[in-house]
């Protein structure tokens, strides 16, 4: 959820893909990605902030079109 400036992906915990997903691994974790997102998600880099009122995990990719950071 969120937009090229810093998103929080929603994940769900699996063990395998879903026919129609697609499958990355970065940095050691694997992600079943739905193919709207694939593309995007492989640009994307990702920082983790474990601490007490951190953020959790973001992730981040370059702006592109059709964002709504552009309007």
């Amino acid at each position: 959820m969120g937009t090229c400036r810093g998103s929080t992906p929603i994940l769900n915990p699996a063990k395998e893909p879903k026919a129609d997903q697609k499958t990355i691994t970065c940095a050691g974790i694997t992600f079943f990605l739905n193919p709207e997102i694939a593309d995007d998600f492989q640009s994307c880099s990702m920082e983790c902030d474990r601490s007490f009122f951190g953020k959790g995990l973001t992730a981040t990719w370059p702006h592109r079109e059709g964002c709504a950071c552009h309007s």
